[in-house]
């Protein structure tokens, strides 16, 4: 079956002209595949380039062999916090960078997905931490910084009158539950707000012995 595109890690050859294939990655601009690489003629200085879909239906370019060589280790990559897209088809996009910037992504489906965070859960499962006032839920998160952090940002709403209070967190280690108190700067008394954080055990995977 005949290639559709440029294939990362791959090289290709255009009369005089090579292009090494490191990463298939989406435009910033439009969100066109692109093919990025390096074009070179041999013997001449390379450049880093970007092919689109119109480079490879006119381009002529076809694929060299492989030449055997040493085994070498995987690309390390890199991942910036909140790289990610999300398409209207589901998909879910990690952007990932190379050792010298080079774009890569991964892009996995709705059942990959899942896959990955089960992995990276661990076999203990994913720890979420429930922000509630009283018995109302107000959002699950996956850091305890950010469930205290909106419990803080609710109550502060209702103090708008009066001077900022100065909050503390009180933890009970056995259940997991974190309680939101103000103290008193003169007295340093402590007053609940009803604010709470659990921490809880999203499972990796079903146990049906554990259900019976």
């Amino acid at each position: 079956m005949s290639a559709v595109f440029f294939e990362a890690g791959r090289t290709y050859q255009r009369r005089r002209w090579h292009f090494q294939c490191l990463s298939i990655a989406p435009s910033p601009f439009d969100g066109e595949t692109r093919a990025v690489g390096f074009l070179y003629r041999p013997g001449e200085p390379d450049t880093a380039y970007a092919f689109d879909s119109d480079d490879w239906e006119h381009g002529d370019w076809t694929a060299t062999e492989a030449e055997p060589g040493p085994e070498t280790e995987p690309t390390p990559l890199r991942w910036g916090l909140d790289d990610v897209m999300y398409g209207s088809d589901d998909t879910t996009t990690v952007l990932l960078s190379g050792p010298v910037g080079e774009p890569y992504w991964l892009e996995l489906g709705p059942d990959r997905t899942a896959a990955l965070l089960a992995a990276l859960a661990g076999p203990e499962g994913l720890t979420l931490y429930r922000a509630q006032h009283g018995s109302i839920v107000m959002g699950l998160y996956t850091t305890a910084t950010e469930a205290r952090a909106h419990c803080v940002a609710k109550e502060r709403r209702t103090r708008v009158d009066s001077a900022a209070p100065v909050f503390s967190w009180i933890e009970n280690e056995e259940d997991g539950v974190a309680s939101l108190v103000t103290v008193a700067e003169d007295s340093k008394l402590e007053a609940e707000t009803g604010y709470i954080v659990t921490a809880l055990t999203a499972a990796a995977e079903y146990d049906a012995e554990a259900d019976e």
